[in-house]
């Protein structure tokens, strides 16, 4: 009798935990289902969690006498292999007194969503945050991407072919209980992108490990034709955030990378955002530090030139390394 007073606890865990999974939108083990935390970046937990830790890096670049800002929270975004987590890190040191984090109201490398800021606390006032985004130049990004092809197992190739990577359309093989959740326009999808917007819709069991998503068109609801298109309809999405986000800054991942470049990091924050930073750094090693791939070959780089829309590019500082008059061929 005491043994089984004793075990009522451990029957009612038992019994609510499969519940609650079963019950939230994305997860539950009835469908072999697994929570996402790392991908489904909730602009509550986020806050929540700064407001706990606050700035909690312990290596700062340099002591400042902070002076009170409206800005209270800077969050970085970007797409993968940019340097993003890299670049948070590297802000955090840079400004003590700060919460610096990745993620804003989607995880860090998905498209945004304005109609999710709706998820902050009532009382949060948007005006504190400053989103960061981080570019990185078109030729080192797709050949990183194509080596290490994050949330894109569709795209993974051993040995490494980059020409398949860039050339094939970005999308998977979904399963045929994935799309009739994906043609529900109840359900609600990993990353909190609403059904259709994402492939898989969820997760499971037997994805753990190799996870994807990919990230639909946001304009058509379609997959993109290639990685290129991706890459362009991403730069596009950042430059009309601007439109709907109160403190907004892009850096490219290049300049981070630079010493000499401290200061113009800490004009900008200062004259636009009553940001302090440091102005120098005498340690060199601590600035972001994202390895550049060697060896690339030649044929590489002529495709890339000829496949990227340099329009969009230009907006972020970009240009081609070769030239363009041989593009026919490719």
């Amino acid at each position: 009798m005491v043994l089984f007073i004793f075990a009522l606890p451990l029957m009612a865990w038992l019994v609510l935990v499969p519940y609650v999974y079963a019950t939230q939108p994305g997860i539950g083990p009835a469908t072999g289902l697994v929570p996402m935390p790392s991908i489904n970046t909730y602009p509550k937990y986020w806050v929540k969690q700064q407001m706990a830790l606050g700035n909690a890096t312990k290596v700062k670049l340099c002591t400042l006498d902070v002076s009170p800002s409206n800005i209270q929270y800077v969050r970085v975004i970007g797409e993968r292999h940019s340097g993003v987590a890299e670049t948070a890190t590297f802000l955090r040191k840079i400004m003590p007194g700060m919460s610096v984090g990745t993620g804003f109201v989607r995880g860090k490398y998905w498209f945004q969503d304005e109609t999710l800021l709706e998820e902050f606390p009532q009382d949060f006032d948007l005006n504190s945050v400053l989103v960061v985004v981080i570019e990185r130049n078109p030729y080192d990004w797709f050949y990183a991407f194509a080596n290490n092809p994050l949330y894109a197992s569709a795209h993974q190739t051993r040995p490494v072919d980059w020409k398949k990577f860039v050339s094939k359309k970005w999308t998977m093989r979904q399963s045929a209980n994935d799309k009739v959740v994906s043609n529900n326009p109840e359900s609600h999808c990993q990353a909190k992108f609403s059904a259709g917007m994402v492939i898989p819709c969820r997760q499971t069991q037997r994805s753990k490990g190799k996870m994807s998503v990919y990230e639909m068109d946001p304009e058509t609801g379609n997959p993109f034709k290639n990685v290129f298109e991706l890459r362009t309809s991403k730069q596009m999405h950042y430059n009309s955030m601007a439109s709907w986000v109160p403190n907004f800054q892009l850096f490219k991942v290049e300049d981070l990378q630079k010493p000499e470049y401290i200061p113009e990091i800490a004009k900008i924050m200062n004259s636009k955002f009553g940001i302090k930073t440091c102005e120098s750094i005498s340690d060199s090693s601590q600035i972001v530090d994202i390895r550049t791939i060697e060896n690339i070959p030649s044929s590489f780089f002529d495709y890339v030139t000829c496949h990227v829309d340099w329009t969009v590019e230009e907006t972020f500082g970009y240009s081609p390394r070769t030239s363009i008059k041989n593009c026919r061929s490719h």
